[in-house]
């Protein structure tokens, strides 16, 4: 069975994809982070690559976009 994954959002900085990652884990939405080593190596090549990319199965793409848009909380924030 093949997963598909689409891009829920795109980072110019690779640290920044990683916790929107941590927080889509969070919240039980598997999520990675492609093209990071690009960004991190050549970051004058993110704006023409679309830096590190943040990738949801389909199917949870909507939430995904809802938890994204909601953005990090510290846990202090809690």
């Amino acid at each position: 069975m093949q997963v598909e994954l689409v891009t829920v959002a795109k980072f110019f900085s690779p640290t920044e994809a990683h916790v929107y990652r941590a927080k889509l884990e969070s919240e039980g939405i598997p999520a990675f982070v492609f093209d990071e080593n690009l960004a991190t190596f050549y970051p004058f090549a993110s704006s023409l690559t679309g830096g590190a990319k943040l990738k949801v199965r389909a199917e949870d793409l909507e939430r995904a976009q809802e938890i994204l848009a909601e953005g990090p909380r510290l846990a202090s924030e809690e």
